[in-house]
């Protein structure tokens, strides 16, 4: 079965973008391949369809103005003040969870125990809101 990795290594082998070792052996694999080579062609005839697809459909033109309108909108201006704030606030997710898997076994009861402290003050209070109210 070929892997995504497969398929984007024969597409870039279609659009000659692999380095000259990489194509020598792309090309050596197809020699011996026959689910290569029905794959290669299956790209191809995807690049086909997809070429006469947008050669037959009229182009477009945005309006001149469109790039100012949408780049300095409030809207826009907010989006990227937003996106700052969360990224000087927020370690990306691989970060996190470097972070929490280098930390001492206990990491986790130290994480749960406030957690667990403010479900028991919750769960008191509804409690108390139950027997005032009965």
């Amino acid at each position: 079965m070929m892997s995504e990795r497969d398929e984007l290594l024969l597409k870039d082998y279609l659009a000659d973008a692999l380095e000259p070792n990489d194509h020598a052996a792309v090309e050596a694999h197809l020699a011996t391949c026959q689910g290569c080579r029905d794959l290669l062609e299956e790209i191809r005839l995807d690049d086909r369809e997809l070429d006469a697809l947008i050669s037959s459909n009229p182009h477009i033109e945005p309006p001149a103005d469109l790039h100012e309108r949408i780049f300095d909108s409030d809207e826009f201006a907010a989006i990227r003040r937003d996106s700052a704030k969360h990224a000087a606030v927020t370690p990306p997710p691989a970060a996190q969870a470097q972070r929490f898997l280098s930390s001492s076994p206990f990491a986790a009861p130290r994480v749960l125990l406030p957690a667990s402290g403010a479900l028991l003050v919750v769960l008191a209070l509804v409690a108390m809101a139950h027997h005032i109210i009965h």
